[in-house]
């Protein structure tokens, strides 16, 4: 809704007064939500992960400890751990079915 138009509608339906009236009302209200939303978008424009994402060249620089999702240390990480579950998953009944008291 372009400005014009939310203009021409308060001079359509005659709202002109009723908005002022409701401006002056909630002028605290409105002042403190503006201060929240621009507190928002400044503290999203200067994540580390927006500078991350807007890098401009293909190599990016990961800090130390970042595992990428598509990274094949991931993929190693993940296999690793698949098998390393399905061994437990059939080791311990295995253990418990035949131990020796």
């Amino acid at each position: 809704l372009s400005t014009e138009g939310f203009l021409r509608i308060l001079r359509d339906y005659q709202l002109g007064t009723k908005f002022k009236d409701y401006l002056l009302v909630h002028q605290s209200t409105l002042q403190e939500a503006k201060a929240d939303i621009e507190k928002t978008i400044q503290n999203l424009s200067s994540s580390k992960m927006v500078r991350f994402l807007d890098a401009d060249d293909g190599d990016v620089k990961v800090s130390k400890g970042v595992i990428l999702p598509d990274s094949k240390f991931r993929v190693a990480w993940d296999c690793s751990a698949f098998f390393g579950l399905l061994y437990l998953i059939m080791s311990i009944p295995m253990e418990i079915s035949f131990a020796s008291e």
